[in-house]
């Protein structure tokens, strides 16, 4: 991933803005294979290919209204986008994709797919507004005491989109965490 941060430092305190942008392309698949001729099965337990891509700009102003007092306020946008093609496998997670079964694998017993499409396409696209707090206070000067809060996002797990078909109807809710510590 890339960050930029800008800043501007001012009598009361720094402003910070910037944005985080992080880009990943998966390929996963498992072929099972004989164990003794070493062949591979027509098709895959699963193979799927996405590409996820984040981008979190952000703002945050840290206050010191004192030289041993600071407070930060943020806050993120959080946008997480997916995009995702799973391909026919033997009936393990997605299977024919429309097409037809003729007769089982040898190996492995699992269906064989003739025709239908080659894979299914998704997409989904998450915007969370996540802020964060901090405050500090140096009490002296090997001492300090601190609070923290934040919010963050957790994606779905991939899981959640192998189902028979990859027909999902309904895209699942992300979920917020929320994360509080002191010291």
């Amino acid at each position: 991933g890339d960050e930029t941060i800008l800043s501007k430092e001012m009598k009361w305190g720094v402003f910070r803005a910037g944005a985080w942008y992080d880009w990943a392309y998966t390929d996963r698949y498992q072929i099972p294979s004989n164990p003794v001729t070493q062949a591979d099965t027509p098709l895959p337990n699963f193979h799927e290919h996405f590409i996820s891509q984040s981008f979190d700009p952000f703002a945050e102003f840290q206050w010191t209204p004192t030289p041993r007092l600071v407070l930060v306020l943020g806050i993120k946008a959080s946008d997480y986008a997916l995009a995702m093609n799973q391909y026919q496998d033997n009936g393990n997670k997605i299977g024919c994709l429309g097409g037809g079964v003729s007769g089982k694998d040898p190996v492995t017993g699992a269906p064989i797919c003739i025709g239908g499409v080659a894979f299914v396409a998704h997409s989904a696209n998450y915007l969370s507004w996540l802020p964060n707090a901090a405050l500090r206070y140096q009490l002296t000067s090997f001492w300090s005491a601190y609070a923290h809060f934040a919010e963050g996002f957790r994606f779905p797990p991939i899981a959640v989109f192998e189902v028979p078909g990859g027909n999902i109807e309904t895209l699942p809710k992300g979920t917020i965490n929320k994360t509080y510590e002191v010291g």
